[in-house]
């Protein structure tokens, strides 16, 4: 029996990844920029991500036995009800300790990752799927499927703040949109701080090309899994709103536009021409605009940038007006004519509806025809020009 343990408590504290968690890194990875290795990241002195898959997989297979179970059950309806009941399991505190020390062999690392996930009343953000160990007093209430379906890594980097820790002093997404612009043949300069006007400005990129002047304002944040989440990456956009508003206030002025071209060392003429856009790492808020600041994501803006294609298995289409990039095709772009509002346009609505009492509620969900969107596309844009032998489609 002992050897059976052993074996038993060795598949969960191996460090092998199996084929869920590298897809769960994947999803983490998605918006990401730069090079960080999240596998071996760590949250605290005692747990790392590798420490937080590990945990996650010995709910699986709690939460993969419990779904066996119940397959057993035919009636469809008693099945339900069972797994609204049966799969959520009180465990004593003391218990939970004992499972994990077969894993991990350290009672600090057990009692940090409970910590890590245990929710109480008087937890500040009561969401399971960022704590999902209900602490009752002496027990736990556990929903073994949700540790296991949730991104624990994600959230818990979230959950405790650690996203400045993780992207760093300099910030790979404004590292990375300077690049692109570099190449696309823009004069800029990334996290520049001046006064002008009585105010103190630190621009995240300012840029110039071809007479016009760009001022973006970066902000890197997760895809949110939540309204909470959705909330915060709104407060993001709308802090960049408010600095875009006093940059645009300022550097239309040509005397104020002088000064910060001769702070920057450009030698070039004020211009009428000055645009400014929220650049973001995920894709919940692209497309919008709040008070004439569009709002883009930044791999989109990077491939207008730099390959300006569409890239589709028969053929490419050119999101450049000409065969090279200009700055008027960054204008255009900023614009409200982009990628994003011909699909909005093309969603085929389907709504689902539910009689309460004398009213309805409305659910509208939207489905992609991919003939119509394909269709838009080609209307839209140019046929691209082969790519060189050597660029990577």
């Amino acid at each position: 029996m002992l050897r059976f343990f052993d074996v038993f408590s060795s598949f969960f504290s191996d460090d092998k990844m199996f084929r869920e968690e590298v897809e769960r890194l994947l999803f983490l990875d998605v918006n990401r920029f730069g090079s960080n290795d999240l596998l071996s990241a760590e949250i605290n002195a005692d747990v790392t991500t590798a420490d937080i898959f590990r945990l996650q997989r010995y709910f699986t297979v709690l939460s993969v036995a419990y779904q066996r179970q119940l397959e057993h059950v035919e009636d469809k309806a008693e099945r339900l009800m069972l797994t609204f009941t049966s799969t959520v399991f009180v465990l004593p505190h003391d218990t939970l300790v004992m499972h994990l020390m077969l894993i991990f062999k350290s009672e600090p690392k057990v009692h940090a990752l409970i910590k890590l996930f245990r929710m109480t009343i008087d937890t500040d953000h009561l969401d399971l799927q960022y704590r999902p160990l209900i602490d009752v007093g002496s027990h736990y209430v556990i929903a073994p499927h949700l540790l296991a379906a949730s991104n624990l890594v994600r959230n818990t980097i979230v959950s405790n703040k650690l996203r400045a820790r993780e992207i760093g002093e300099v910030d790979p997404m404004v590292e990375a949109v300077a690049d692109a612009l570099r190449e696309a043949g823009f004069t800029l300069e990334i996290g520049f701080k001046l006064r002008a006007g009585g105010l103190d400005f630190e621009l995240d990129i300012v840029a110039w090309r071809d007479g016009h002047l760009f001022f973006i304002e970066c902000k890197n944040a997760y895809h949110p899994c939540s309204s909470h989440e959705m909330r915060n990456s709104y407060g993001h956009i709308e802090e960049a709103e408010e600095q875009l508003d006093k940059r645009r206030q300022i550097f239309t002025e040509p005397h104020h536009q002088k000064a910060l071209f001769q702070k920057l060392g450009w030698a070039v003429e004020p211009t009428a021409h000055v645009h400014t856009a929220i650049v973001i790492a995920n894709r919940v808020f692209h497309g919008a605009r709040l008070n004439g600041h569009p709002v883009r994501q930044a791999h989109e803006l990077i491939n207008l940038l730099t390959r300006g294609r569409i890239v589709g298995a028969e053929r490419s289409l050119s999101l450049w007006g000409g065969e090279t990039f200009h700055a008027e095709d960054l204008v255009t772009y900023l614009s409200d004519e982009l990628l994003i509002a011909k699909i909005l346009r093309v969603l085929d609505t389907c709504d689902v509806s539910y009689s309460m009492g004398y009213r309805r509620l409305i659910f509208s969900s939207y489905a992609l025809d991919l003939a119509k969107a394909r269709a838009v596309m080609e209307a839209s844009y140019p046929v691209a020009a082969p790519p060189p032998e050597d660029e990577d489609t």
